[in-house]
C-alpha cells in the first residue's frame, strides 16, 4: 500500500500510517509518532483521510479497519482538546 505524499516533511508521517496499516505498531503508537513529529495538526488529518481512503479504494479491509481505529483515536483527542480549550 502506498500513500499520497502531503508534503516533504511528512515522510515519518507516511511511514507510521503504513506501519500501522500492516499491523506492525499498534493505533496509538502511530498516533504518539504523528503527534511528535508532523509539523501541523491539519496535515496529520489530511494524511490520515488520504491513507483512508487509498486503504478503501484498493478494498484492503484489515488495513481500513487499523486506520480507522487510529482515525478514533485521532477524533478523541481532538475532541478532547477542543473542549479543554472551552
Amino acid at each position: 500500500m502506498s500513500f499520497a505524499v502531503i508534503n516533504e516533511s511528512d515522510g515519518i508521517a507516511q511511514d507510521a500510517l503504513h506501519r500501522c496499516a500492516a499491523g506492525e505498531i499498534t493505533p496509538e503508537s502511530a498516533l504518539s509518532q504523528l503527534l511528535s513529529r508532523a509539523p501541523a495538526e491539519h496535515e496529520i488529518e489530511a494524511a490520515l483521510g488520504a491513507a483512508i481512503w487509498d486503504a478503501l479504494e484498493s478494498r484492503e479491509t484489515i488495513s481500513v479497519v487499523r486506520l480507522a481505529d487510529l482515525q478514533k483515536l485521532w477524533n478523541r483527542r481532538r475532541l478532547h482538546c477542543n473542549a479543554d480549550s472551552l
